[in-house]
């Protein structure tokens, strides 16, 4: 998740029961395994193209973020466009 989202936030990792296990006082990651370089999600996708891939990433969005305040519900996501041209409703 770092390596798709970036660090999480200070504020969410403060949160977490084990942080000192994985994170430092400074807040770095440090649970014993690289990290793989940044690549963004839009650039991971390959297989989707055009308006398709861009409501696709839209979706991925709502879902991916470390803050759980700030993901969509899943009764939102049901309403979502991706999700209706490919799933059906």
């Amino acid at each position: 998740m770092i390596a798709l989202l970036g660090p999480p936030p200070p504020a969410f990792i403060a949160r977490g029961a084990l942080k000192s296990k994985f994170f430092s006082e400074q807040n770095e990651f440090q649970a014993g395994i690289a990290i793989p370089p940044r690549v963004s999600l839009e650039q991971r996708e390959t297989n989707l193209v055009d308006e398709d891939k861009e409501l696709f990433l839209r979706l991925m969005g709502k879902m991916l973020q470390w803050n759980p305040k700030d993901r969509q519900t899943p009764q939102q996501l049901l309403n979502d466009e991706w999700l209706k041209r490919h799933v059906g409703g």
